[in-house]
C-alpha cells in the first residue's frame, strides 16, 4: 500500500500474506489518516487496541508490540499481532510502520457459547489492564502538554509586552535617528572646516619645517622616511629623491645603521615615550664624522591611528671642537701660569680675581680661597694700595692696559716691590671679559737703581753736554737719567719716560728686534749698537738713530749700568733703506698673494716670478726669463705677445684674458693678467708688476649666467604678456562690478524710498524699521563694493606715475569732507607738504581713508584735532625697513589725531581687509580704507604704520619715495 493511504476493509490487509503492512506518514497528516482507517475496521477487529498501541508509539518514539488479538471475519475468528515501528524520512518526516501478522488458525463459530464467553470475558480483562496502562500514560503526557501549553501561553504575554517595549523604543530610536541625522550634517560642515584648517596647518607646518635650521626626519612605524627638511639635504649632502620613501638604515648605502640609532628607535615604539638629547658620534664617507643630537618623538594620527617617528638632528660638531679647543686652551693657560717664573693674574669684568698661579701664592705665602675675589688686596702696602687701586680702578673702567708699581709683602712677612703689566682681554666675539695681569719682582731692580744713582750723578754732567740723546740704564734696562737732548727730542721728562711702554718711543716694527738684540749684549755684557726709529715728538715723525751703548762696572768688575747714545742717521740712512725696504716688501707682499704674480725690467725680462707663479707654471724665476713659453695658449700666445710689446713702448697698464696651464694636471686656465709701469721721478720706466688672477670658475659662470639671463628675459616677458592680461581682465571685472552688482542695489534704495514716501506713514512700527534697515544695508553694501573696486585697482600693477602735489591733493579732500568737519567742530592743522612722484587718484584715495578714519573714530565730548606733518625721512633709522631701498630719497608724512586710539597690539591687524576692531554701530565702515591705504603705499615702493594708545589717539606714518625708481 502506499504510505498515508487507510485500508478500506479487512479484506485488503488480509491479502498481505504471510503479513500486512500499513505506512502512516505524520508528515501528511499523521494520526488523522490512522483514525480514518481504524473508523473503517471496527466491526471487523479491534480498533481500541490498534489506536493505543499507535498512539503510544508516536509519544515515546519508540517500537512497540501488541499479541494476542483475535479478530472476526466471515464467521472466522483470526488470531493476530500488531507491531508498530516509528520511522524517520529526510523528506517524509516521521513514518509508522504497522505490521499485521497472523499468529494462530482461525476459529469456527460454531464452538461452544460457554467457551467464548468465558474467552470473551478473559480478553475484555486483558484489554482493559492494558487501557488503563494506556490512559495512565495518555493521562501523564496531557499534564505534561498542559504544563508546556502553560509556560508557552505565559512566554507569549511575555513576548507581546517585550514588543510593545520593543515599538516604544524603536518610536525613541526614530526620533534619535532624526536628531543624530541633523548633528551629522553639522558635524559634516564642521568637519570640511576643519579639514581646510587642517590643510592650512599642514601647509604651515611644511613651510616651518623646511625653514628649521636644524635637520628633521619623518619616520612610519617601518622606519621608512616620509619626509625630511632642506636642512637634512643640505647638512647631510643627500639629495630628496634618493632619501623618501627609503627604510633610514639602507639611507646612503647603509651609512646610516648605526648600531646606536638602530637600537635607539626599535625601543621607542613599544616604549610610547620620547628622548632628547641623545648624542651620536658617526663618521659619513661624504662629510666626515658628524655629532649629533637626536631628539625622538613618537607621534600618532588621530584619524587612522598611524604612527610615525618624528627625529631632530641637531649638528653638534663645531660646537663640541669648539669647546674642546677652549677647554685645551684653558688647560694649557692654567698649566703655562703656573709654570710660569712671574706672577700671573686674572680678574673679572667686575674687577674681581678668579685665578692667581701658583707663583703668587708661594710669594705671598697664602692659599687660593683667601686670594680670590678681593682677598689679594690685603697683601699690598698700606701706603701704596690706595694709589694702585686708584690706577686699577680707572684703567679697568677704559678697558686700557696699565703698568704699575707698588710693594707686596712676601711669605717671610716683608715688603718687596713687585711691577705689574696688565691688559684687558677679549671674547672671540670681541665682548670685554676682564684683564690678565703678570707681577715681576723688582727688588733687585730697585736695590741697583739706588746703587746706580751715585754713579748717575757722576756723568750727568758730562752726558748732559752732549748734542747727541744720552741716557743710563740700570742692568735691566730701565732709563735712569736721559739728558737735556733725549728730552728736548722726544718731549719726556726720565720719570715719563720710565712710565711710558716701549712702542710710545721706538717705531713698532723695530721694538722686537732692537730690545732683542740689547737684551743679548746685557746678558753678555758686552758693548752693543744698532739702528731704531725714535718718535720726535715736536711732529711726531719717527726718526733713525744709530743707538750706542756700554757696560759700567765696578772695581770687582761687575756691572752697574750702562752708558749710551743716540745719533740722529735718518737723512744718511733713509734713501738706503727706503730703497731696500721697497723691495723686499714688494717682494714679500707678491709672495704673499694667492695669485700669480711676477715683475720684469724695463724690457719685459722676468726677473722675478712670486711662489703661487712657480707652483702654478712649475717654473720658477730662474726657468723663465720671458712669455715665449709654453705655459700660454697657443691661441692666446700671439695677440698676447703682440699687446705687451705695444704697452712696453706706451707704457700704458695692460690687462688682458689668457689661458695658462696649470702644471699639476695640464690643464688650460682662464687668468686675468694685469701690468702697470714703475716709473723714476724722471718718469722713464724702471720695471714692470704683474699679476695674473685665476677667473675660470667666474669666465664659466658668468658664460653660464649669461644663458640664464637671457632664458630668464624670455620668461619674464612671457610674464609681462600674461600680467597684462590679467590687468585687462581686472579691468572687465571692475567694469562687472561697478554696473551688474550695483543695478540691483540702486533699484533696492529707489524702491525702499518709494515705499518710505507713499506708505511710510500708515506702516506699522516694525514695518518702518524693516525699511529703514533696507536702506541703510543697502548703503553698506554700495560702500562695501565701491571699497572693493578701489582695492582690486590699486591691486593692479600702475605706471602712471607723475609729479604730484600733495598739498593741492589734501586740500581738494578737506572739501569733501566740510560738512563733517562743521558738524563735528574739527580742526585741521596742516604743514607744508612735499610733492613727489606718484599716481594722482591713489593719493587722493590714500589721505581720504586717512582722513576718514580720523574724523569716525572721535569721542562725542571732545571736538577732533587732527595734525598732518611731512619731513625728509632716512630709511636707515627704521628697524626693519623692510623694501625701503637705502639710496632712495623718502618723505614722511605722519596722520596724528586725538580720538578714541587701540591698542597697540593690533597695530598691525588694522591693515588686514575686512578686519575692524569698533562695532558697525557706533563706527560704521567696511574694513577695507586701510588695507587700501597699505596696497597704495606698497604699489609705490613705500611703507605704513600706525601707532597708538587707547583713548589718546592715533599717528598714522605713511613712508613714500619722493621720486620713482
Amino acid at each position: 500500500m502506499k504510505k498515508n493511504e487507510p485500508a478500506s476493509s479487512f479484506e485488503e490487509i488480509s491479502r498481505l500474506e504471510p503479513s500486512g503492512i500499513i505506512v502512516i506518514g505524520a508528515s501528511a497528516g499523521g494520526l488523522n489518516a490512522f483514525n480514518e482507517l481504524v473508523s473503517q475496521f471496527q466491526n471487523d477487529w479491534n480498533a481500541f487496541d490498534l489506536r493505543n498501541l499507535i498512539h503510544k508509539v508516536h509519544n515515546s518514539k519508540q517500537p512497540a508490540k501488541k499479541s494476542g488479538l483475535e479478530i472476526n471475519h466471515n464467521g472466522s475468528t483470526h488470531q493476530v499481532s500488531i507491531e508498530a515501528i516509528p520511522i524517520t524520512s529526510s523528506d517524509e518526516g516521521e513514518i509508522l510502520l504497522v505490521v499485521f501478522d497472523e499468529t494462530g488458525p482461525s476459529i469456527p463459530t460454531a464452538i461452544d457459547a460457554s467457551f467464548a464467553k468465558d474467552k470473551l470475558v478473559q480478553q475484555l480483562r486483558t484489554v482493559i489492564d492494558a487501557f488503563k496502562q494506556d490512559m495512565a500514560s495518555i493521562v501523564e503526557t496531557l499534564e505534561v502538554s498542559n504544563e508546556e501549553l502553560q509556560s508557552a501561553s505565559e512566554e507569549v504575554v511575555s513576548s507581546n509586552e517585550e514588543l510593545q517595549s520593543i515599538n516604544e523604543e524603536m518610536e525613541t530610536s526614530k526620533e534619535e535617528i532624526e536628531s543624530t541625522n541633523e548633528e551629522l550634517l553639522t558635524m559634516n560642515h564642521e568637519l570640511q572646516v576643519r579639514n581646510d584648517q587642517l590643510a592650512e596647518s599642514y601647509d604651515y607646518s611644511e613651510a616651518v619645517i623646511a625653514t628649521i635650521r636644524e635637520s628633521v626626519l619623518v619616520l612610519d612605524s617601518h622606519f621608512r622616511i616620509r619626509n625630511a627638511n632642506r636642512a637634512f639635504y643640505k647638512t647631510f649632502q643627500v639629495k630628496e629623491a634618493e632619501t623618501e620613501e627609503v627604510v633610514l638604515y639602507d639611507l646612503q648605502n647603509g651609512e646610516w645603521n648605526i648600531p646606536d640609532l638602530h637600537e635607539l628607535l626599535e625601543g621607542l615604539l613599544p616604549r610610547n615615550s620620547h628622548i632628547q638629547g641623545y648624542r651620536i658620534k658617526h663618521v659619513f664617507s661624504r662629510i666626515g664624522e658628524k655629532i649629533m643630537v637626536l631628539n625622538v618623538r613618537k607621534i600618532v594620527q588621530k584619524i587612522h591611528r598611524q604612527e610615525y617617528i618624528l627625529i631632530a638632528i641637531e649638528d653638534i660638531t663645531e660646537h663640541e671642537t669648539a669647546q674642546q679647543i677652549i677647554a685645551e686652551r684653558e688647560e694649557w693657560f692654567r698649566n703655562m701660569a703656573n709654570n710660569a717664573p712671574v706672577m700671573i693674574w686674572v680678574s673679572q669684568p667686575d674687577k674681581k680675581r678668579t685665578f692667581l698661579n701658583r707663583t703668587w701664592l708661594e710669594f705671598t705665602g697664602r692659599k687660593m680661597e683667601e686670594e680670590i675675589g678681593d682677598g689679594w688686596m690685603e697683601n699690598i702696602h698700606k701706603d701704596d694700595v690706595g694709589q694702585y687701586l686708584e690706577i686699577y680702578n680707572a684703567s679697568m673702567e677704559k678697558q686700557q692696559p696699565f703698568e704699575a708699581e707698588y710693594r707686596l709683602r712676601h711669605h717671610d712677612g716683608e715688603y718687596r716691590w713687585v711691577k705689574v703689566h696688565a691688559k684687558p682681554t677679549y671674547s672671540v666675539n670681541n665682548t670685554y671679559v676682564g684683564y690678565v695681569g703678570s707681577v715681576l719682582d723688582i727688588q733687585d731692580q730697585k736695590d741697583a737703581e739706588y746703587s746706580l744713582k751715585e754713579a748717575a750723578d757722576r756723568v750727568e754732567e758730562i752726558l748732559g753736554s752732549l748734542p747727541h740723546m744720552a741716557w743710563m740704564a740700570d742692568t735691566n734696562g730701565k732709563l735712569i737719567f736721559v739728558n737735556k737732548g733725549y728730552t728736548a727730542f722726544t718731549g719726556l721728562t726720565l720719570m715719563q719716560v720710565q712710565s711710558q711702554s716701549r712702542s710710545d718711543l721706538i717705531h713698532p716694527d723695530d721694538v722686537e728686534a732692537a730690545y732683542k738684540l740689547r737684551d743679548k749684549h746685557f746678558k753678555e755684557g758686552t758693548p752693543y749698537d744698532f739702528k731704531v726709529r725714535y718718535k720726535r715728538k715736536e711732529d711726531g715723525m719717527y726718526r733713525w738713530h744709530l743707538v750706542r751703548a756700554v757696560p759700567l762696572k765696578d772695581n770687582g768688575g761687575k756691572i752697574t749700568a750702562w752708558v749710551g747714545t743716540n745719533t740722529d742717521i735718518h737723512d744718511e740712512q733713509s734713501l738706503n733703506e727706503l730703497l731696500l725696504e721697497s723691495t723686499e716688501k714688494l717682494r714679500a707682499a707678491l709672495d704673499g698673494l694667492p695669485q700669480m704674480a711676477w715683475i720684469t725690467d724695463e724690457k719685459g725680462n722676468l726677473h722675478f716670478v712670486n711662489k703661487g707663479y712657480s707652483l702654478y707654471t712649475g717654473q720658477n724665476e730662474n726657468e723663465v726669463i720671458s712669455f715665449d713659453h709654453d705655459s700660454i695658449h697657443a691661441e692666446d700666445s700671439k695677440k698676447f705677445l703682440s699687446k705687451w710689446r705695444q704697452h712696453l713702448k706706451s707704457g700704458e697698464p695692460i690687462e688682458l684674458e689668457v689661458r695658462y696651464k696649470r702644471a699639476s694636471d695640464g690643464m688650460y686656465r682662464w687668468h686675468l693678467l694685469r701690468a702697470t709701469a714703475i716709473k723714476n721721478a724722471k718718469g722713464n720706466i724702471t720695471s714692470w708688476v704683474g699679476t695674473n688672477t685665476d677667473i675660470h670658475e667666474q669666465k664659466m659662470f658668468f658664460g653660464e649666467l649669461e644663458r640664464r639671463v637671457q632664458q630668464r628675459t624670455y620668461e619674464l616677458q612671457e610674464a609681462n604678456v600674461n600680467l597684462e592680461r590679467s590687468n585687462n581682465e581686472l579691468e572687465q571685472f571692475a567694469y562687472v562690478a561697478s554696473h551688474d552688482l550695483q543695478e540691483p542695489l540702486r533699484k533696492i534704495l529707489t524702491f525702499s524710498d518709494r515705499l518710505q514716501e507713499r506708505f511710510y506713514e500708515v506702516l506699522p512700527p516694525d514695518a518702518k524699521g524693516y525699511i529703514d534697515k533696507i536702506a541703510t544695508s543697502a548703503d553698506r553694501m554700495t560702500k562695501l563694493i565701491d571699497d572693493l573696486l578701489n582695492f582690486s585697482r590699486a591691486s593692479a600693477i600702475n605706471t602712471g606715475y607723475e609729479p604730484v602735489d600733495l598739498n593741492k591733493t589734501l586740500e581738494n579732500v578737506l572739501k569733501d569732507f566740510d560738512v563733517t568737519i562743521g558738524n563735528k567742530n574739527a580742526k585741521i592743522n596742516c604743514e607744508r607738504l612735499p610733492v613727489i612722484e606718484a599716481i594722482p587718484v591713489q593719493m587722493v584715495q590714500l589721505f581720504h581713508n586717512l582722513l576718514s578714519n580720523a574724523l569716525k573714530f572721535v569721542y562725542a565730548e571732545r571736538p577732533p584735532e587732527i595734525f598732518i606733518s611731512a619731513q625728509n625721512f632716512d630709511s636707515k633709522e627704521l628697524i626693519n625697513p623692510g623694501s625701503l631701498n637705502h639710496q632712495t630719497e623718502y618723505c614722511e608724512i605722519v596722520v596724528r589725531d586725538n580720538g578714541i586710539g587701540f591698542h597697540s597690539a593690533y597695530a598691525d591687524q588694522i591693515f588686514i581687509i575686512f578686519q575692524r576692531l569698533n562695532e558697525n554701530k557706533n563706527y560704521p565702515g567696511t574694513g577695507i580704507g586701510l588695507a587700501l591705504c597699505r596696497k597704495i603705499v606698497s604699489n609705490h615702493g613705500g611703507k605704513i604704520y600706525a601707532e597708538s594708545r587707547e583713548k589718546e589717539g592715533s599717528s598714522f606714518h605713511v613712508i613714500l619715495p619722493l621720486k620713482q625708481s
